[in-house]
């Protein structure tokens, strides 16, 4: 994956599974910069749902100065990878989306489905600060049940529902001058319950020792897995994950 496009990559396990090895899907890639389009200038931060036998793949386009978030569909119903397809992306959120809060930038989908909804959670950037807003959808059609105001304040969501309740992981500012990776809880998806202190906080002297942010949560057996950005110097231009 990389800054500027995303490229899909199949991967395959040996037999005894000590190995796994990818080999590319397409020549060419999957979401790139295209002209007269919302993704004209990058694709960036994008996260996969999938439903109904397909992998909904949403992510942030910039153009024009201003970062939006679209969708692209990625059929995989067939079982033969040439078969696989993809839609044309179109753009679900952009900044004047009814947010009414002087938003420059929505950008970081954040995506779970619930009961047949679409959960979009994403960080909106403004001169007020940052803040996470949420978009539903329950046709995958229509983005247009916004919020007027924040879920909670910060950025970088990433949102995991399990035993009926949803984790909204996300970044606020530290004291260091960096990011820290905190937690709030809801059973409804809309109003949540913030903790106080960080579930993750930098290092004290080491590669992250100043920042941490962009957190993205795995399930594997029993353990929950956190996969994150970190930096000594950049806030916000991790060098390392």
């Amino acid at each position: 994956l990389e800054m500027v496009e995303k490229n899909v990559l199949l991967g395959k396990m040996t037999s005894d599974n000590s190995q796994i090895q990818f080999q590319r899907c397409f020549q060419r890639p999957f979401i790139s910069p295209m002209n007269d389009t919302f993704f004209v200038d990058s694709v960036t931060t994008a996260d996969v749902v999938e439903y109904g036998g397909g992998k909904y793949v949403f992510f942030a386009g910039m153009s024009e100065g201003h970062e939006r978030i679209g969708l692209a569909l990625f059929n995989t119903n067939s079982k033969s990878e040439k078969d696989w397809s993809f839609e044309a992306p179109k753009m679900v959120v952009d900044e004047n989306s009814g947010l009414n809060h002087e938003i420059a930038h929505v950008a970081d989908p954040a995506a779970v489905i619930v009961n047949n909804t679409l959960f979009l959670y994403f960080s909106a950037i403004s001169k007020r600060g940052d803040s996470i807003f949420l978009s539903r959808s329950n046709d995958w059609e229509n983005y247009n049940s916004y919020f007027g105001n924040p879920i909670l304040p910060g950025r970088s969501p990433e949102i995991v529902f399990y035993n009926n309740v949803f984790y909204l992981f996300y970044v606020l500012p530290n004291k260091k001058g960096g990011y820290s990776i905190y937690l709030a809880t809801s059973t409804d998806g809309l109003r949540f319950a913030i903790q106080s202190q960080p579930v993750l906080y930098p290092s004290i002297d080491s590669w992250d020792s100043l920042t941490i942010t962009t957190p993205r949560i795995i399930k594997e057996n029993d353990y929950f897995f956190m996969i994150y950005a970190g930096d000594d110097v950049a806030k916000d231009d991790p060098k390392h994950f």
